[in-house]
């Protein structure tokens, strides 16, 4: 027991057992259970409260993974209905170089130490993939798609500044959806597998399983960070508008989104920069772009440099006298960033491969988006299977994810580089 609202594996195991044995006799009703994870189960109402407490100290530290999967979980977990335990009985048949009978077998599938090791294992994979290094998830929006080869998005047609004038008993303008067609790119597929083997129960060395999950998760998390940032700053360019492919950022027709010759030095340049903002015309109305840029996005060399401008509070200015620095003049003034969009700063290492002296301000949520078809997830296959007879597999996780960083408004994003 952890806590009065928080128990280990090994206390819910044994808590799960005896409610099952309490109730056996006993009609009681059931209801659906979603983990952590996902999986939904059939429960009771005290299983339901214990596999909460079991997850309340998953989600709140008192239950370490790594520490939590053991040889002493796995015998707990695997009794039979008159109290023998299965678990020692699978260890002794490894042991012998036996396959343990069938019903130790589907023990091993469909007791809690298959559940319960999911959730160790996906409460790893998932903390390695959020780790706040990785920024690029947290940047651009998340769109649940199913289109596993990519979606083509009408666009729609607004009457321009006409839009609210009415005339008297006239129709009112309909907004219709246009000739433009965005297409999004394919998705992609990325996971891996851990393995629990026999050898790993055997020796109590499950623990080894769990750091190898968070290096699944880790691993994943990086593919999508890269493929975020390879977007994000025009070195992969998936824009496609009306059948015709378009890089990210240009300078030529149908938009111009690069501040050349703009190297980040105060809040002139942040001006410099807004200036092509608003320059820019709808591509269908021809009218100013409705952008507001909310982010810069930057390598780590420039950060410090950006976040003092962004904070500045007071402008000195001097005025050189041609007579003599004597007589030079120096003028004080308020912050000039008051009068400009707020602007959040988002950097890390993985960026700094990419910006070093170029940056770029943008609305993340509105230039680009991750169209996704399925979170990280973790999924199981268990004893009996091919893995199982070839490589003495007990328990196969795999954890995936897949989707597709888009560019869907590069009218939303500015690059600034340092160079013409």
């Amino acid at each position: 027991m952890v806590s009065s609202n928080v128990i280990d594996p090994i206390e819910a195991v044994i808590r799960l057992r005896e409610s099952q044995h309490a109730n056996r006799n006993r009609q009681r009703g059931t209801q659906r259970y979603q983990f952590r994870n996902g999986d939904i189960a059939t429960v009771t109402e005290d299983e339901r409260r214990i596999w909460q407490a079991f997850e309340r100290g998953l989600t709140g530290g008192q239950v370490r993974p790594a520490a939590a999967l053991n040889q002493a979980l796995f015998r707990e977990c695997l009794h039979s209905n008159d109290g023998y335990s299965l678990g020692d009985e699978a260890l002794r048949c490894w042991r012998e170089g036996r396959d343990p009978e069938r019903r130790v077998r589907e023990a091993i599938d469909t007791s809690a130490f298959a559940k319960i090791t999911n959730q160790l294992l996906f409460a790893e994979v998932k903390t390695a993939f959020e780790k706040p290094v990785y920024v690029g998830g947290g940047l651009i929006r998340t769109v649940p798609t199913k289109r596993i080869h990519g979606e083509i998005i009408a666009g729609l047609t607004l009457p321009g500044d006409d839009a609210t004038r009415v005339g008297e008993g006239k129709p009112y303008p309909r907004a219709s959806v246009s000739d433009e067609l965005l297409e999004t790119p394919a998705t992609t597929k990325q996971g891996l597998i851990v393995d629990v083997t026999k050898e790993a129960v055997i020796e109590d060395t499950l623990g080894q399983v769990v750091e190898y999950a968070a290096k699944v998760g880790d691993s994943l998390a990086y593919n999508k960070e890269m493929r975020i940032i390879s977007e994000v700053v025009g070195t992969t360019n998936s824009y496609r508008r009306n059948g015709t492919s378009y890089d990210t950022y240009q300078t030529t027709t149908p938009w111009d989104n690069i501040s050349a010759s703009t190297p980040f030095l105060d809040h002139y340049s942040i001006d410099t920069v807004m200036q092509v903002f608003a320059g820019m015309k709808d591509l269908n109305t021809g009218l100013p772009v409705s952008i507001v840029p909310n982010t810069i996005v930057c390598g780590l060399a420039l950060r410090a440099r950006i976040m003092q401008a962004l904070g500045q509070t007071q402008v000195s200015m001097i005025t050189v006298d041609a007579g003599g620095s004597s007589n030079n003049l120096e003028t004080f003034s308020p912050g000039q960033m008051g009068s400009m969009p707020t602007l959040s700063v988002v950097s890390s290492i993985y960026l700094s491969a990419s910006l070093t002296t170029t940056w770029i301000v943008c609305d993340p949520m509105s230039a680009f988006s991750y169209r996704e078809v399925w979170p990280i997830t973790v999924t199981q296959i268990g004893a009996g299977s091919t893995q199982d007879h070839e490589r003495d597999v007990v328990l196969s996780f795999k954890a995936s994810e897949r989707g597709v960083c888009a560019t869907v408004n590069p009218q939303a994003t500015v690059k600034a580089t340092a160079g013409a």
